[in-house]
């Protein structure tokens, strides 16, 4: 009966120890961005949506228990001009009137190494998904906040990113690189 109490009461204390390393983040919609790059007629352009929207949970000791699910919404898109802004509001872009957000939801992470993670998920843009791998890097900003890097490329025709006369690759090529800066609260 004593080993019995005794198993019982130090299995529920591992567990209740396991559950409070991980911890649920918001993300800090004013200080996280994603950046994209890509290349029309030949010439490399930059844009960048602010305001993302989302929870993280994060847990250093069991990876396996974390997850992330990012809303982006397109109407913060920022590429520099009005006129390159207006246009991606549109059907062909991102026809944000039916599609106002992109949503990133995590199916499995996995440490890499100290502070490194390989992130599955799916994104979804436009009403399509697609799978996506790619590393993440953990650090701490200087208010101690909990920073998520991310760098990796997309495929914007699988997306119907660009539709119409638009979806030429020499006019707009198909890969977009995309850096994404997560930030906690």
């Amino acid at each position: 009966m004593k080993k019995t109490l005794v198993a019982a009461l130090l299995s529920t204390a591992f567990a209740f120890s396991a559950a409070v390393q991980a911890q649920t983040y918001e993300v800090d919609g004013q200080n996280s961005l994603v950046e994209f790059q890509y290349k029309q007629m030949g010439v490399t352009m930059t844009g960048r949506f602010a305001d993302l929207q989302g929870t993280i949970i994060f847990d250093k000791e069991a990876p396996e228990r974390m997850s992330a699910q990012i809303q982006l919404p397109l109407d913060t898109v920022d590429t520099g001009t009005e006129e390159a802004d207006e246009e991606l509001v549109k059907p062909e872009w991102f026809d944000m009137a039916q599609h106002p957000t992109a949503t990133f939801e995590s199916v499995q992470i996995s440490a890499l190494k100290e502070d490194q993670y390989t992130v599955d998920g799916v994104l979804q843009i436009k009403g399509q998904t697609q799978e996506l791998s790619f590393p993440v890097t953990v650090s701490h900003d200087e208010s101690g906040k909990l920073v998520f890097e991310a760098e990796f490329a997309i495929d914007r025709g699988d997306f119907n990113i660009g539709s119409g006369s638009w979806s030429d690759p020499s006019l707009v090529s198909n890969e977009v690189t995309i850096k994404a800066r997560v930030v906690s609260q």
